[in-house]
């Protein structure tokens, strides 16, 4: 039974090891997506515009809608990163797993 699974692991990591880079990249990026919403996806930001708002610091209020929208935009920059290494990775993933699957029959 130990050896069925350690080819079973061999054969998994076989088609593992050459979508590794894309994961090292698409990881780190969601993260980064997932710390960045958590930051700037808050209520909070927008009771601040109006909090300056209604004290009437209207460049207070200017700063604050850039500093929303830069941090949107870097959310956005970063979600686009982790989806593109993300689709890359499972189509590569998919590819080998078909040419295995493939290989195999023609064993047969």
């Amino acid at each position: 039974m130990a050896t069925t699974q350690r080819k079973n692991l061999a054969s998994l990591l076989e088609l593992m090891y050459p979508i590794f880079p894309y994961l090292a990249i698409a990881i780190p990026a969601q993260m980064a997506v997932e710390g960045l919403q958590s930051i700037y996806y808050m209520v909070a930001r927008w009771s601040l515009i109006g909090e300056a708002a209604a004290r009437g610091e209207d460049d207070l209020v200017v700063w604050y809608l850039i500093d929303i929208s830069l941090g949107h935009l870097a959310v956005w920059f970063f979600e686009l990163i982790a989806a593109v290494y993300v689709t890359r990775a499972q189509s590569m993933f998919l590819k080998n797993l078909r040419t295995g699957v493939m290989k195999a029959l023609l064993q047969q």
